[in-house]
């Protein structure tokens, strides 16, 4: 997608918006980088919009929260405020697309003010895909207020939502177990909400007590409150999202927390790109030539390790001058 294309859908109205903002997403996740580039353009068309992440271990829930969420924005909803959703999914074995497509259980996302897409991991640690960050910057610059993203099913080391996030939900359920084993460093951290999904179940009550104690408990930080929902059945989903409205709100009038918010992203950003140019280093001819003749120097002692790392390390450096 070229310049022209890029400056049309900054001009365009937001249902249009809606229908070119996936075809750039398509560009984005085949990584073309004439639309990288590009997009470089628009950044500073992007407006102060709020952006909800929704993570947790399999089986909690999370997409049929994120449709009662859905539901409540449409409820509560300002005139002409509009919302994007994200949900990564696992990436299909065969097509290396989305592999469950979450976007058809959000029954609530059929409006013109709401776009739906669903992403591939493709593989990336963290419950994202690798470029969920830039998808989301679009999101931003089409002028979205609200961006909700749903992780694929994370453990306890996947957190990589938190840095896109305004506002971190992690949902567990009342069969995830031993609650401290849950609240181990990691997931857990990044919590902004606590959701206790499917309240419904007999252990649920006592689960978030568990959980709650745990918290109270933390030497660092502020202690996230817990909700108890049933998504299933609505229960506590109004209660939870007064919550998340109320942040929302906060977030998006503080001129602080926006200017340190661009200033993040734009670090992001940066460290993206830097990392996406030293991968091509390690894809290109010269540097896998020269890799194996190192590894078969050092397995036979003709050269020390430490000395092979320093001889790839400056190739690397002078492959970076060329890009």
């Amino acid at each position: 997608m070229n310049e022209t294309d890029i400056k049309r859908f900054v001009s365009a109205d937001l249902k249009a918006k809606r229908r070119m903002l996936g075809e750039l997403i398509t560009f984005l996740e085949s990584e073309d980088e004439e639309t990288l580039n590009s997009l470089d353009s628009l950044y500073p068309e992007s407006k102060n919009s709020f952006c909800l992440g929704i993570t947790g271990p399999p089986g909690a829930g999370k997409s049929t929260l994120t449709n009662r969420i859905i539901e409540q924005f449409k409820q509560k909803r300002a005139e002409s405020e509009s919302l994007a959703i994200v949900a990564v999914d696992p990436s299909s074995p065969f097509t290396g697309g989305a592999f469950l497509g979450d976007r058809v259980r959000f029954r609530a996302s059929n409006d013109d003010y709401i776009f739906t897409r669903s992403l591939a991991n493709r593989g990336a640690l963290g419950g994202l895909s690798a470029q969920t960050p830039e998808i989301v910057d679009l999101i931003e610059i089409a002028g979205f207020d609200m961006t909700i993203i749903e992780t694929v099913g994370v453990g306890q080391s996947e957190v990589e939502i938190a840095k896109q996030a305004d506002l971190t939900l992690v949902v567990l359920h009342p069969e995830a177990g031993d609650s401290i084993q849950a609240l181990k460093a990691g997931l857990m951290e990044i919590a902004d909400i606590i959701v206790i999904n499917k309240a419904d179940r007999p252990q649920a009550e006592e689960f978030a007590k568990a959980v709650e104690h745990a918290l109270s408990l933390k030497t660092f930080g502020t202690v996230p409150p817990v909700f108890l929902t049933s998504a299933q059945f609505s229960t506590g989903v109004v209660e939870l999202y007064a919550k998340i409205h109320e942040i929302y709100r906060e977030k998006v009038h503080d001129s602080e927390f926006l200017r340190n918010k661009k200033l993040l992203k734009l670090q992001e950003r940066l460290q993206r790109r830097l990392h996406r140019n030293i991968e091509k280093t390690f894809k290109t001819e010269q540097f896998q030539t020269l890799q194996a003749s190192l590894l078969e120097n050092i397995l036979t002692n003709k050269l020390a390790f430490s000395q092979a790392y320093q001889t790839l390390e400056d190739t690397v450096r002078k492959i970076l001058k060329e890009i």
